[in-house]
């Protein structure tokens, strides 16, 4: 249990890009691709499609989801660690101020990278 416990928490590091969220992701992905049709099957054949769409979409979020989510946070991190080795205190306190604010679109994000 502590051990668990630990792990955890050493791999949901954020710097990490959280690898233990990212692994749970894929998971629960995996998990419906094959247990939604599974269940889909045993009630009849149009619900068994209906069920290989919803494993397939929960499939594709959770994995596309995870990774893309822990990718966002590596580079979160990464932008923090180089921001401090400016050691320019102006240029952090304005960069936090950005990174505050929502982005008016979605250009604006990608540019931003937040």
């Amino acid at each position: 249990e502590t051990l668990t416990q630990l792990y955890a928490v050493v791999f949901g590091l954020d710097i990490l890009g959280n690898p233990y969220g990212l692994a749970q992701n894929i998971k629960e992905g995996t998990k419906d691709l094959f247990y939604e049709p599974y269940q889909g099957m045993v009630q009849g054949p149009r619900e068994f499609a209906e069920g290989v769409v919803i494993g397939m979409n929960s499939f594709l979020r959770h994995s596309v989801g995870g990774i893309v989510g822990a990718a966002s946070k590596i580079s979160r991190s990464l932008g923090k660690g180089l921001a401090k080795l400016t050691f320019d205190e102006e240029y952090q306190k304005q960069r936090a101020r950005r990174m505050a604010q929502k982005p008016a679109h979605i250009g604006e994000g990608l540019v931003r990278g937040g």
